[in-house]
């Protein structure tokens, strides 16, 4: 259940990665558009621009802050997983004792 769960983070990360591309070329285009308005001091223009801009804002804001959101959930879950991961390899079959020098675990009790 954690593995699956953790790839479907992974695939909404991606996708909220390609979303805020594309959020990120709209701005770019938005922005190319109002500051031609302004260099041909056009007012309708102007404000039909600033209106796109100021409707566009809060649909496109949400993109990156959940991208980040689910970005930092799955890092914590990685995390928690490699942790756990290595901490039961280092403690399978007393392996701890290999690492320190090589000694072996019966000559250590004598």
């Amino acid at each position: 259940e954690s593995a699956r769960s953790s790839q479907l983070l992974l695939g909404g990360v991606v996708l909220l990665t390609l979303g805020g591309t594309g959020v990120s070329v709209l701005f770019n285009f938005l922005g190319r558009d109002f500051y031609n308005a302004l260099a041909e001091k056009d007012v309708d223009k102007f404000w039909h621009q600033m209106q796109v801009y100021l409707a566009t804002i809060p649909c496109c804001i949400p993109v990156f802050v959940f991208r980040d959101f689910f970005t930092s959930k799955l890092q914590l879950k990685w995390r928690k997983w490699m942790t756990k991961s290595l901490t039961e390899q280092y403690f399978e079959n007393r392996r701890y004792y290999k690492l320190q020098g090589g000694v072996d675990s019966s000559s250590a009790l004598v």
